[in-house]
C-alpha cells in the first residue's frame, strides 16, 4: 500500500482463498455414467447439457470419450478441496478536509484505558 499524500491512496492485495469443498471446478472423485444423468434429468435438454459438461475430453475428441475418461475412472482428489487467488487494484480519494489540508472530522480508533 502506498500513500502518494494526504488525499491519495494506493493498495494492491493478492489473496488465497481455501474452500471447504471440493466441487467448485466440477472435478471429484469419479466420473459418472451418461445413464445416470438421464436417469436423474430424462430424456431433456438438461441432461444433454449435464452429459456434455461432466466430460469435456469429448469435445475435443471427436464426440469419443478418451481412454481413461469413462464412467467409474479417476476425476479427481476428494482429499483435496479447491482453492484459488483474487487480485485487487484499489485506488482511493480521501473527500473533506478544511482547504488547509487538516481533516478535523476523523474517525479514530478508540482509546483503550484500563
Amino acid at each position: 500500500m502506498g500513500y502518494f499524500n494526504d488525499r491519495f491512496n494506493l493498495a494492491f492485495e493478492v489473496v488465497n482463498r481455501l474452500t471447504f469443498t471440493d466441487y467448485i471446478d466440477d472435478v471429484s472423485t469419479t466420473y459418472i455414467s451418461n445413464t445416470s444423468i438421464y436417469n436423474h434429468f430424462g430424456n431433456t435438454p438438461e441432461a444433454d447439457m449435464a452429459v456434455q459438461m461432466a466430460n469435456k475430453s469429448v469435445l475435443l475428441n471427436g464426440g469419443l470419450n478418451r481412454p481413461g475418461y469413462n464412467a467409474g475412472d479417476k476425476r479427481g482428489t476428494a482429499s483435496n478441496n479447491d482453492a484459488y487467488y483474487a487480485t485487487t487494484f484499489k485506488l482511493s480519494y480521501r473527500f473533506g478536509g478544511d482547504g488547509m489540508g487538516r481533516y478535523v472530522n476523523q474517525t479514530r480508533c478508540p482509546v483503550i484505558r484500563f
